[in-house]
């Protein structure tokens, strides 16, 4: 998959994590796309990572295959936190289906 913001861009793996409420990435990457993180776009998370880790959000393109989408997504304060893709952005518009005896995952864009 792929991050953009504007001219740049970082390719990544990301976990597809169900449980996860967002898609959140290391705050590294926001640096590295040149986003202007606003200290009131953040929020709290716990649960994945030691005690409370804060994550501040902005719009990003999140393109995976030949698809392109504006992705909200907060990015984590955590050295060491993992790329997520979680329910609201990536399960709320993506049908996902896993396959454990195949290895694979089959992505398909919800029809509007």
């Amino acid at each position: 998959m792929r991050l953009r913001h504007r001219e740049r861009f970082i390719d990544l793996l990301a976990l597809i994590d169900s449980g996860a409420d967002d898609c959140l990435f290391p705050v590294g990457l926001a640096n590295l796309l040149g986003l202007e993180l606003l200290p009131e776009k953040a929020g709290q998370y716990v649960g994945i990572g030691p005690g409370e880790i804060t994550a501040t959000f902005d719009t990003i393109a999140l393109e995976v295959g030949d698809w392109s989408l504006a992705l909200y997504a907060g990015f984590l304060d955590s050295p060491t936190a993992p790329a997520l893709l979680g329910q609201n952005g990536f399960f709320s518009r993506f049908e996902v289906k896993f396959n454990l005896l195949e290895k694979t995952i089959e992505l398909r864009p919800f029809q509007k």
